[in-house]
């Protein structure tokens, strides 16, 4: 992320609105059924993993083998619906991002998720991240080269995504073949997938929730003939602070697999850590989405050296601090997941999506991109709060998360940095230390503890 945030004021000059407009929608569309891209199992390679931490790989063969079958159809699906909707748009050029978005999804993108996943799992983390820079570098050289020297505009971000897939695809292949010795069984047990089927499917409106919420916006764009402009700026703002959202899904595969551990424990002393534990993840996501929202208008005149793109700022500004909604979300959703109450989340995800959808089919064609910010913040704040309060989920949550100070503090952050989005930076610099320096006390006095338990119960667990 890093990498590609100060790669930016360097390739900014040979973009244009138009290429993050292409871009998002071939992302948008290319994800259109991405909740099907697995069929929820998931939750079934991570539900052996602790249930039957002897003898999972025998399942995760099976579940493996049925997956990279299926995964040549559903790339099929995905090149058919990019080629209806671009071959009069892109001409030939359909052709060549076809090949880069789906040969990754068919071949390479398995093997990639059970080796990050396993690696979590066993809470080898700096394999994770380390593997993550290498390929991060990698892709950051391709882009440069085929944005800036080939001026190749928004297929050079295509090259790097296959880029980066290839390299971990490598890695994680000698990982999961090698090491692990676990190879996908194509003569698969048509009773155990049938089984896993019935547990998984259940997640599927759950998990397409998230491309209802992350794309509908555009797709109702896309639909309803809004400016290209507008759609491109949208989508830079969306996407820088998608930045947070990114950051924040890395920090869940690390918390998750602890979650699930603790547990399984069942009892007070850990459901005490898993409370104290989110709380200190929510706090510091609300420091990190604090100072990147006020920063927002200098980033933007720093990393883009266009003007159009640079004056996408505001909606940025906006839609940042929703995003902390991910530790009231992970906490709520994981443990029904850990008790395989799939279909109970529906209340949480699915209604969050159709509500996007809803409001965001009514109001863009009267408001435009001011409502596709809006409706992105009031659904990601359902999105956290909304599994604390249904009786379905709520059953399963001990202790206290705070969610209605949380939902109050968002809001009155949010239009408090809005308001002072386009003050002197020496006004920013004063509340940004000072935000920092509350942030090292409270680490000090309330959470070091936390850390300390947390790694005892890692170590342990080695």
């Amino acid at each position: 992320m890093l990498v590609n945030l100060f790669l930016l004021p360097v390739i900014s000059a040979y973009l244009t609105p138009s290429d993050y407009e292409i871009f998002g929608l071939v992302m948008i569309y290319s994800s259109l059924l991405s909740v099907f891209s697995n069929l929820g199992f998931f939750v079934l390679f991570q539900n052996a993993y602790y249930r039957e931490p002897e003898t999972y790989k025998i399942k995760w063969a099976d579940y493996f083998g049925f997956q990279q079958l299926y995964k040549i159809l559903y790339g099929s699906i995905v090149a058919l619906i990019l080629f209806v909707r671009f071959h009069h748009e892109l001409g030939d050029t359909v052709w060549l991002v076809i090949t880069l978005v789906v040969v990754p999804v068919i071949f390479l993108d398995m093997t990639r998720m059970l080796g990050t996943r396993l690696s979590q799992f066993q809470h080898k983390h700096k394999r994770v991240y380390t593997l993550t820079a290498v390929s991060g570098f990698v892709g950051a050289s391709i882009t440069y080269y085929t944005i800036k020297e080939l001026q190749l505009g928004y297929i050079g971000w295509l090259w790097s995504a296959f880029g980066i897939a290839v390299v971990q695809f490598a890695f994680y292949g000698y990982l999961i073949f090698i090491r692990e010795k676990i190879k996908p069984k194509y003569r698969f047990d048509f009773a155990l997938i049938k089984n896993g089927i019935s547990v998984a499917l259940p997640t599927i409106p759950h998990h397409y929730s998230s491309y209802l919420l992350s794309s509908g916006d555009r797709l109702i764009m896309d639909a309803s003939n809004t400016n290209k402009f507008d759609i491109g700026q949208y989508n830079l703002a969306y996407g820088f602070a998608g930045y947070l959202e990114a950051f924040s899904n890395q920090l869940v595969n690390i918390v998750s697999p602890i979650y699930y551990e603790l547990f399984a424990k069942n009892n007070e002393s850990a459901y005490r850590l898993i409370q104290r534990f989110t709380m200190l993840f929510l706090a510091a996501l609300m420091l990190a989405g604090f100072i990147a929202s006020i920063w927002v208008k200098e980033v933007f005149q720093v990393l883009y050296k266009n003007a159009d793109l640079a004056s996408a700022y505001p909606y940025a500004v906006v839609m940042i601090l929703c995003y902390t909604y991910k530790p009231l979300y992970t906490v709520s959703v994981d443990r029904a997941m850990f008790e395989e109450k799939t279909a109970s989340v529906l209340k949480i995800s699915l209604a969050a999506g159709l509500i996007n959808i809803l409001l965001n089919a009514i109001f863009i064609p009267l408001y435009g991109v001011w409502a596709a910010c809006i409706i992105t913040v009031v659904t990601y704040l359902y999105m956290g709060a909304s599994g604390h309060f249904f009786k379905s989920t709520k059953k399963f949550i001990r202790g206290n998360y705070y969610v209605i100070p949380w939902l109050v503090l968002v809001i009155l952050l949010i239009l408090f940095v809005y308001w002072i989005r386009d003050y002197g930076w020496m006004f920013k610099l004063i509340l940004t230390a000072s935000a920092l320096t509350f942030s090292v006390w409270a680490y000090f006095i309330k959470f070091k503890p936390v850390i300390a338990e947390i790694n005892t119960l890692r170590n342990k667990s080695k």
